[in-house]
């Protein structure tokens, strides 16, 4: 594994690969309901508005995301989203792309 990490220069790709990340993270912040993103380096957490008791909108979201084609973690109302160090720009389009559609997707079911 440390080979390949030095090989692959994988902590320099994600240091590289950070402002790319979190400008395409923070591009969804026109999304009603997300009350907050946050994120560093190449690790994000977007909140979704509070559904009746916390978590629930959370796994509702999660739920519409996984349909969408993106399986992430939900914690609560909170979607953390964490891509590879090996991605590249079209991988970080698709999963912006998918947030946007799955998050919007559950926007339209409530």
């Amino acid at each position: 594994m440390q080979n390949i990490i030095e090989k692959e220069n994988l902590f320099q790709r994600s240091k590289d690969m950070s402002p790319y990340f979190l400008d395409g993270l923070f591009s969804l912040k026109d999304i009603d309901v997300i009350t907050d993103i946050r994120g560093y380096g190449m690790m994000g957490g977007i909140d979704i508005n509070l559904d009746e008791r916390p978590g629930k909108a959370g796994y509702a979201c999660f739920k519409k995301l996984f349909e969408a084609g993106l399986s992430l973690k939900a914690t609560g109302d909170c979607l953390i989203v964490a891509p590879p160090f090996v991605c590249e720009t079209e991988h970080i389009d698709e999963i912006i792309e998918k947030l946007r559609t799955g998050i919007t997707n559950y926007m339209k079911s409530k």
